[in-house]
């Protein structure tokens, strides 16, 4: 026991000395800086002077700790602006609201109408919490000083509270800018840096993935970057912002990142393609692929491999920039890779989350998981350095390769340290190498290299196509893998064989939802043509062999996607091939032009309403609505959620107010200053009961940590060295506490309002006592003790407001809320199936006279990216929806968190594999021959599939919107099942019939056949997310024939 707390002791240790010695520690000891800096200005009586009114100086604290001193400089720079911003709104507030001080029941209705719209501003963001937050404090503090100087309005009041609302963003920016500033410009290169090495090395374990040569450790390395990848592009998104706002000497422009970063997108989204069509493939028919497609494939493919990560390692250097620790504590960083672990907590992995909760040790988790990922790192890298092909089992009874022609010679010439991909993600302390990265930026790429990298990309992928095509071409050639015959016309089972034995156990009572479901449901004739299950059995071992073929399609086509797009990025970043060259750069301006924001000329002037009956071949009537409809969506806008909220917010200030507005109460509101329960009741109250419930508990830890050592630092200098209270001794006492809520603000984000409310408290306690009796001498001014009490009360006071106005009106559950936006993400998604259906329809017309014109196929495919962008935002806003439902209290029905986290990580592999089908058609039709023959033949199965798969969602968002059952017995599903077998069964067998003449052999052997066997797999892929939820939905709301009964 003991040398355990002893062992638990000395890593606790280590970790602090080797945080404090990291570039972590750096926004941690501004912010302190920053703070710090506030008092040791305010305990200055000349600055004091400076002021008419010196208590205002207690205004600053707020900006100092929101504005996030230790962030980047865009980040910084923007929140200093949006603060003051709120300020300067917030002083007109201030004289209006001073002015109408003879009529408080004029001043109480504009000053819930203030707070009504800043509460919408609020709900928007996290960016506008301080817009309006200082917006109304500055506006309340014209209400204050009204009734405090007798109903007169002060400019010198209003002079002061904006001097030191000034003051403290001078403060921040000063710290911000002079001391160790960052960039966010340079902060965006090296998080795109690291993104490429994400990239690189998913991709060289999608390489051992496809030929069957990973072992589980790097198993569990591409799950855990399957996820990494994703919360890189919400983080780099967020870089974007932030630069917009900077003037930098760079050699890249706003336009240029926006490009950087969508090209980073699109290999990421190529790599996510190969990831889901091998997850659901690799484990089937693994000894046919082995024997008919690895052999002579290897050597194409390490080479290939090899130019994959030179290239990766080249664009690294052109942009400039050192692989950086990537903060998993910003925002959407953390949002989104929260949300992926715990999607992946309904699956077990060594790399993954294996239940809901969050573990006690998460650091001792990172460090295993960062150390595990330098190994596999390491060894990748080593790989590819030497550019050997990995052996097989399949490989055994063949003779190795010899050297790799043209990189045998050339890569001794080039060689480099090879790089730790994921060391540069590994946190400060942790085991492993860390400075493996540090010497592969070291030197600009040569041309020599250059050569190597980028300018054999293509050709050993068209090598490696060419390979796999033949190997491809031989294998449906050789007529082993199936039958002959088309299922497509095959005469169907009689009613009495599909539903015969189906109907006895509809006599019987089914079983209820919480009994285990043993998977093997045989509704809807899926499984019902023969009796001995002969034909399920070919079913299966149909569908295995096929998915050889088509993962081998499937991945050729993903990796073509991410050849090309690696190309583009590379020539984009270095358009000459000789680099570009540095110059300023106002990024404001750029940002104000927007080019890739522009649309197309083809699409300018289309509505989607109209693209949508160009496609669909009908007349375009537009809807005009009257006068009754709009004031019908004024109403449900009113009666939105957020309206509600917002409007409760301006009530409950209200009532606030109200204790100054009349006159009995007023006295005592002045003598306890209960100005700052208006700051208490602004951030209690949230959307949502369960947001709130969490905030109530971390605004008390908050604001009654930082009084208590407010009260704890006066006592202990009070009286001491010819002060009332001794400025230095506090300001000594107040660093240790300082570093400690520093460390939450930029670590912790979770708890923000914890240190936010608790060093503002300590703030306004120390000045107000400081400025009142060093400074001003008042004798008969409160103890800190009382003035400890008067705080704790305008808490507790602003506290039972705002429960009151949570709890008993207009009270929204996060539980519902939760419910309601999983439901219309379910529904977006079928509504997004739709939108893609006619979308592809239009693009697989098998005249080309009838094909509709390209500006409605481009209007409607920037429809879908943009749904597919709105999609993404709701899976990520749905996760602090979890977090707050989980926090509510369960009187009667526990809350299923996991069976939530199956529904979203559903909609998140629906979304993926619909994206995936509308990439692989693209905005050109196909080729006739594949038209005519392939898309024309089966056309019925592909009809079924989508009646088939809206069915199945309505039913499924329609049951989560109302919070009904659905039916045990549900054949939409099956019958999906069984018309995916039979859609791959026929598309190959005609595969194999075409590729017996030369024409066949051609198109089946081109890109456009690939794209087409990539469109069969993404959009037959759907069945198992859709019976995952069907699954999941059960286990909410149990099955109907159970509530029956």
């Amino acid at each position: 026991m003991v040398k355990n707390l002893e062992k638990k002791l000395i890593r606790s240790l280590k970790a602090v000395v080797n945080y404090v010695s990291s570039p972590r520690f750096i926004p941690v000891c501004k912010g302190t800086l920053a703070y710090i800096l506030a008092f040791v200005l305010i305990f200055l009586k000349p600055f004091d002077s400076l002021s008419k009114f010196p208590l205002a100086y207690s205004s600053m604290m707020i900006i100092v700790i929101a504005a996030s001193p230790g962030k980047s400089i865009g980040a910084c720079f923007q929140a200093v602006v949006l603060g003051l911003s709120g300020v300067s709104l917030g002083c007109v507030g201030f004289v209006i609201l001073a002015k109408l001080n003879p009529w408080p029941v004029a001043q109480g209705v504009v000053f819930a109408v203030m707070i009504y719209l800043m509460a919408l501003v609020k709900a928007i963001g996290q960016r506008w919490f301080g817009f309006s937050l200082l917006f109304i404090l500055q506006s309340f503090n014209g209400i204050y000083t009204s009734y405090l100087l007798g109903g007169v309005f002060s400019p010198l009041y209003l002079k002061a509270y904006y001097e030191a609302y000034l003051w403290g963003g001078v403060i921040v920016l000063a710290v911000n800018w002079l001391v160790f500033p960052k960039s966010s410009e340079r902060e965006l290169r090296q998080t795109l840096v690291v993104s490429l090495e994400h990239i690189g090395t998913f991709a060289h374990l999608l390489a051992k993935a496809y030929t069957l040569d990973i072992s589980e450790e790097e198993e569990a390395a591409r799950q855990h970057l399957s996820r990494t990848i994703r919360a890189d592009f919400g983080y780099l998104t967020q870089l974007i912002e932030e630069t917009t706002i900077e003037i930098n000497y760079s050699r890249f422009s706003l336009g240029d990142y926006q490009c950087f970063v969508t090209r980073t997108r699109s290999l990421q989204q190529a790599l996510i393609t190969a990831h889901s069509s091998l997850s659901g493939v690799e484990k089937q028919d693994k000894e046919l692929f082995k024997r008919r497609f690895l052999p002579g494939a290897m050597a194409s493919f390490s080479r290939l491999r090899r130019a994959v990560d030179l290239t990766i390692r080249d664009l690294g250097d052109e942009l400039g920039g050192r692989p950086m620790v990537i903060p998993v504590t910003q925002a959407k960083h953390s949002e989104y890779m929260d949300l992926e672990k715990k999607n992946a907590s309904v699956t077990s992995g060594p790399l993954s989350d294996s239940s809901s909760t969050v573990p006690a040790d998460t650091s001792s988790l990172d460090e295993d998981i960062s150390a595990q990922m330098a190994s596999v790192s390491e060894r990748l890298a080593a790989e590819v350095e030497n550019a050997t092909v990995p052996a097989t089992p399949a490989r055994a009874a063949t003779p190795p390769p010899g050297p790799l022609k043209d990189f045998s010679t050339e890569d001794a010439a080039i060689s480099r340290t090879p790089p730790n991909r994921y060391a540069s993600t590994k946190p400060p302390g942790s085991s492993g190498t860390a400075t493996a990265t540090d010497t592969t930026h070291e030197k600009r790429p040569s041309p020599h290299l250059t050569e190597c990298g980028m300018l054999k990309l293509r050709r050993e992928f068209d090598a490696f196509s060419a390979t796999q095509h033949a190997l491809l071409q031989d294998a449906l050639v050789g007529g082993e893998l199936w039958e002959t015959d088309l299922r497509l016309h095959q005469p169907r089972a009689s009613l009495n064989e599909a539903f015969g034995a189906a109907a006895q156990t509809l006599r019987q009572r089914p079983p209820r939802s919480d009994e285990k479901n043993s998977g093997t449901n045989v509704e809807g004739g899926a499984n019902a043509e023969s009796d001995d299950g002969t034909q399920d059995q070919s079913d299966t071992n149909m569908l295995m062999k096929g998915q050889s073929l088509i993962r081998v399609w499937g991945f050729l086509f993903a990796l073509e996607q991410f050849v090309s797009e690696l190309e583009t990025l590379w020539s984009t970043v270095n358009p000459e091939g000789i680099g570009r060259k540095k110059r300023l750069h106002i990024h404001m301006f750029e940002a104000l032009q927007r080019p890739h924001k522009k649309p197309k000329v083809d699409e300018r002037g289309l509505s989607l309403p109209e693209a949508i009956a160009l496609l669909e071949k009908r007349p375009y009537e537009p809807v005009r609505l009257n006068i009754w409809q709009h004031l019908d969506r004024i109403q449900h806008a009113i009666q939105s959620p957020m309206s509600l909220f917002a409007a409760k917010t301006a009530v409950a200030a209200s009532v606030f107010a109200t204790l100054i507005y009349a006159s009995a109460p007023r006295s005592w509101f002045i003598s306890f200053s209960l100005t700052s329960g208006m700051l208490t009741i602004v951030v209690a109250l949230a959307p949502t009961l369960g947001q709130s419930i969490l905030t109530f508990v971390l605004q008390i830890a908050g604001s009654g940590i930082g009084y208590l050592w407010g009260l704890t630092v006066l006592e202990m200098f009070r009286d001491v060295g010819g002060y009332k209270f001794n400025p230095i001794g506090i300001t000594f006492m107040v660093v240790p506490y300082a570093l400690i809520m520093q460390y939450v603000l930029a670590e912790k984000p979770a708890y923000f309002v914890v240190a936010l409310l608790g060093l503002n408290a300590t703030g306004v306690l120390v000045v107000t006592e400081w400025v009142s009796v060093d400074y001003l001498h008042r004798t008969n001014f409160d103890s800190p003790v009382l003035r400890f009490g008067k705080a704790i009360s305008a808490l507790m006071i602003a506290l039972a407001i705002a429960a009151i106005f949570q709890l008993f009106i207009f009270r929204n559950p996060a539980r519902r809320t939760l419910r309601k936006a999983v439901a219309t993400m379910t529904y977006d998604v079928l509504s997004y199936a739709v939108l893609l259906q006619a979308y592809s329809l239009s693009t697989l017309w098998s005249s080309p006279e009838s094909r509709p014109s390209r500006p409605a196929l481009l209007r409607v495919e920037r429809e879908l990216r943009h749904r597919e962008m709105k999609l993404q935002t709701a899976i990520i806003n749905a996760q602090p929806l979890l977090k707050f439902a989980a926090a509510e209290p369960q009187f009667t029905t526990p809350f299923k968190k996991d069976v939530i986290l199956r529904i979203i990580n559903s909609n998140q592999l629906l979304i993926d594999r619909l994206r995936e089908a509308r990439a692989a058609l693209g905005s050109q039709p196909f080729e006739n021959f594949i038209l005519t023959n392939f898309v024309s033949v089966l056309a019925p199965y592909r009809a079924r599939h989508i009646l088939m798969v809206k069915s199945q969602l309505y039913l499924i968002a329609s049951s989560l919107q109302a919070k009904m059952p659905l039916p045990h017995s549900m054949p939409v599903g099956q019958l999906t099942n069984r018309n995916r077998a039979e859609f791959i069964h026929d598309c190959l067998i005609l595969s194999a019939r075409f590729s017996h003449t030369e024409e066949g052999k051609t198109a089946i052997g081109s890109r456009e056949f690939m794209r087409y066997m990539s469109f069969l797999l993404c959009s037959t892929a759907v069945t198992e997310p859709l019976k995952a939820m069907e699954e999941a939905s059960k286990d909410l709301y149990g099955e109907l024939e159970s509530r029956l009964l």
